[in-house]
């Protein structure tokens, strides 16, 4: 069976999938675009950094979930997607890629 997906697929780069499809095992047909997802090959860890610094130090797992996070001036959440190995680790943000983003005019 072959599911193809294209970008009006894709929501803010990312893709819902529905029913019983887990994402493992799916293939880019462009060797130009970047995948990873899946159920069990990957998974996305939510982090917070410490508020108020330029850019923090280190990362501490969110016990939030995203949309119960109240944001703050100089406030730093970190997103990683990291592949499931045998030792189950997550990949952590590095701080020395981190770029704030320009607060929103009000």
């Amino acid at each position: 069976m072959s599911i193809t997906y294209d970008a009006k697929d894709f929501t803010d780069g990312v893709i819902f999938l529905k029913d019983d499809v887990t994402g493992d095992g799916f293939v880019s047909t462009d060797p130009a675009d970047y995948w990873m997802g899946g159920w069990y090959e990957n998974y996305c860890s939510y982090y917070l950094g410490d508020d108020g610094k330029n850019v923090p130090e280190s990362f501490e797992y969110s016990p939030y979930m995203a949309d119960l996070r109240t944001l703050t001036q100089n406030s730093w959440d970190a997103w990683t997607c990291s592949s499931i190995n045998s030792g189950m680790m997550n990949t952590y943000p590095f701080s020395e890629w981190m770029v704030g983003a320009l607060a929103n005019p009000q």
